[in-house]
């Protein structure tokens, strides 16, 4: 089974310490240049002044990260192409083997749903077929 397409969204701040430090530290941009099947997403939520980034507004930024229950700078959201969620780490990713767990635990789950998904159709077939049948 090849690896599942997924997209890493990336909740900091220009204002939080650890959001800066893990930015200058590179690991996700590396992880994304090394995994082709991986979107990294950067959302700052307030800029270096501690408000919205240029092009949001102060709401738009707060409500997405309300919409993926961020509660604290930095927090990676993995998300599959379909916008499930399949793994999160709160707080900064600061050594590779933090994140080689994150993306395996993303791939693993995101491999589940699918294969989960194909038997459910399969077993939704079946049904179908079975129930035309008597």
């Amino acid at each position: 089974m090849s690896d599942p397409k997924l997209v890493f969204l990336k909740f900091d701040s220009a204002v939080c310490g650890p959001c800066i430090a893990m930015t200058k530290k590179g690991l996700l941009k590396e992880l994304a240049r090394t995994h082709r099947n991986l979107t990294l997403v950067d959302l700052a939520i307030l800029d270096e002044a501690g408000e919205a980034p240029a092009g949001t507004s102060f709401a738009d930024a707060w409500d997405l990260s309300d919409d993926f229950e961020v509660e604290s700078t930095p927090t990676v959201v993995v998300l599959t192409e379909a916008g499930v969620e399949v793994a999160r780490h709160a707080g900064p990713l600061m050594r590779s083997p933090e994140l080689t767990k994150l993306y395996g635990t993303a791939v693993k789950n995101a491999q589940r749903l699918a294969l989960s998904s194909r038997n459910s159709q399969k077993v939704r077939a079946f049904v179908k077929a079975w129930g035309s049948a008597s």
